[in-house]
């Protein structure tokens, strides 16, 4: 009698993993885009970041009637607000992106009319 339960469970294992090797579930998952981490922040040095491509960015010429905000933590610009075209978010990624210092970019540039201004 024993021998027909060890049998048995033997038998249960093999049909299960072979089982779990057929299913789609057993597929693994794409791995999920890398995000940019941001390095150690400094205020000093994040703060002349962003005022360095704040100001490349206002002084583009496509981009001059653009109200874009910049800001920058830890080597990483984040760009908002709203622009004219998909183009001259292209371009503010592009010019944010070639800044030395700058890791990477977090574009969240949207394509409609400009956002009203804030009160002080």
């Amino acid at each position: 009698m024993n021998r027909h339960c060890i049998t048995a469970a033997l038998l249960a294992c093999l049909a299960a993993s072979a089982f779990a090797q057929a299913t789609p579930a057993a597929k693994k998952k794409p791995p999920a885009p890398t995000a940019c981490s941001p390095g150690e922040p400094a205020f000093w040095r994040d703060q002349g970041l962003t005022t360095k491509v704040a100001t490349k960015l206002q002084f583009h010429k496509p981009l001059l009637r653009e109200k874009i905000e910049v800001k920058v933590t830890g080597g990483v610009a984040q760009l908002s607000g709203n622009v004219s075209s998909a183009q001259q978010i292209g371009i503010a990624v592009r010019i944010a992106s070639d800044v030395d210092g700058i890791r990477c970019v977090a574009n969240y540039l949207q394509v409609g009319p400009p956002l009203p201004a804030q009160p002080n």
